[in-house]
């Protein structure tokens, strides 16, 4: 076995969030699309903030029907949310020429955040996973959630489904990878490890 080894997994319930983030983005995108072909429609020129609408309106709804029809995880940009800061920037740009200049630069900053998401998408996805190596193992199970401890300390674990349990004289861990399509992997990653480290760490 490899001296260390990390296996990346992924949350269903983080991605149907995500798409549900996606949809609503995408109601922003028609809403501008229409604002767009309504000014077209009047007999009005339309403004260059109306094709910037239009424009980032279709590229958005384009990139969401496409990740609806994506059958596994997508790595790399997420586009739905490259174009939803576009998309946002077309509401600043909008309340601007409606005279409004604070709440623009709200929308201003929530574009940023969302470019700022969307470039860095698989970093963020990979947020999640197992490492294993000679000295213990690491599961980052969010942001702001870790389940980490050394072979030393390991004396027993336990398989329930999807739920890993991992005894020690100091501590109990469980981690639920229920809500993961990779628990398997990162199960027989653990016990592979544990079956070689722990006896070596506590023989």
């Amino acid at each position: 076995m490899r001296a260390m080894e990390t296996i990346v997994f992924h949350s269903r319930r983080a991605q149907r969030a995500q798409r549900i983030q996606g949809a609503r983005h995408a109601i922003v995108g028609v809403s501008l699309i229409l604002t767009g072909y309504e000014a077209l429609g009047h007999g009005h020129e339309a403004s260059a903030a109306d094709w910037f609408g239009i424009v980032a309106g279709a590229l958005l709804v384009i990139a969401f029907v496409r990740e609806l029809k994506a059958k596994h995880a997508h790595h790399g940009v997420n586009w739905v949310d490259v174009f939803a800061a576009l998309v946002t920037l077309g509401e600043a740009w909008h309340l601007h020429h409606d005279g409004k200049h604070a709440l623009p630069i709200a929308y201003l900053v929530v574009a940023v955040i969302l470019f700022a998401i969307g470039v860095s998408h698989d970093r963020i996805a990979r947020l999640r996973r197992l490492t294993v190596d000679e000295h213990g193992y690491d599961f980052r199970l969010g942001p702001f959630r870790r389940v980490r401890g050394p072979w030393a300390g390991v004396t027993a674990w336990s398989v329930a489904g999807a739920m890993l349990t991992i005894e020690g004289a100091a501590k109990k861990d469980r981690v639920d990878l229920g809500d993961s399509p990779e628990s398997d992997a990162v199960i027989a990653a653990f016990e592979r490890a544990a079956a070689q480290y722990v006896v070596s760490a506590t023989g």
